[in-house]
């Protein structure tokens, strides 16, 4: 299975003048696509499945676009060259798949403002176009389908509460979950269907909340049962 990382860690030159790409190891033939057009990365990459089993690779550059490299084959070492889909997003991307087997993938605009575009057809790697579903939102959003299928995001408000908000439709919905949460650290479902969020506190706890049933809650209450001390990744 190939590997890929995003290359150095900021979107600043390194000390030897290399900048972080979308970049795969061990190494590919020289005239392969991917080197012979890098795709320069201001922070970690989204990768998922699409729904023919392909890989498909997404990464914000350096022109605050959303790059994606993907399969053409299914566990194959051939790639399609890098594609711009546009946008001018910030932070990490998120990739979910919806109920009809669609890729969503989500960013932050330069306002905060949570940004989604989704394909078409089931992996067919034509995309729509982008639309805010507004909010003002920090750090990276994280996007999971819940037990019913539907694609949920969640994401931090300025003063630390958690926002979870649903875009089946072209209107988002929204909930506040509240919280004081400095950045959140993941999202998954656990063998019921239910929704776990995890966050490092603002006094450095390791904080979480979950659905009491699956799809849409009720919730409980935050807890900090799980300890620690934790640096946010910026801090």
């Amino acid at each position: 299975m190939p590997l890929f990382s995003r290359g150095n860690n900021s979107g600043r030159s390194a000390g030897n003048g290399a900048q972080p790409q979308i970049a795969r190891a061990p190494m590919v033939p020289q005239n392969h696509p991917v080197f012979d057009q890098p795709v320069f990365a201001t922070g970690d990459l989204a990768i998922h499945r699409d729904a023919q089993g392909k890989l498909r690779i997404f990464g914000i550059g350096l022109d605050k676009k959303l790059w994606e490299v993907s399969e053409t084959r299914l566990a194959s070492n051939d790639w399609a060259p890098p594609a711009n889909l546009g946008g001018t997003l910030f932070g990490v991307p998120s990739v979910a798949m919806d109920g009809q087997g669609r890729l969503c993938v989500f960013a932050l605009g330069e306002d905060g403002s949570l940004m989604r575009i989704r394909e078409a057809d089931a992996a067919s790697r034509e995309w729509l176009g982008w639309q805010n579903l507004g909010h003002r939102l920090v750090g990276n959003p994280i996007a999971v389908p819940d037990a019913r299928g539907a694609v949920v995001i969640y994401g931090l408000n300025e003063d630390g509460s958690l926002q979870e908000i649903r875009a089946e439709s072209s209107d988002a919905n929204s909930v506040n979950h509240g919280g004081n949460i400095a950045e959140l650290v993941g999202v998954a479902q656990d063998s019921t269907g239910r929704i776990y969020v995890y966050g490092i506190g603002k006094k450095g706890d390791m904080e979480g909340i979950h659905q009491t049933q699956p799809a849409s809650g009720p919730w409980s209450n935050w807890s900090n049962e799980l300890g620690g001390v934790f640096l946010p990744s910026g801090g």
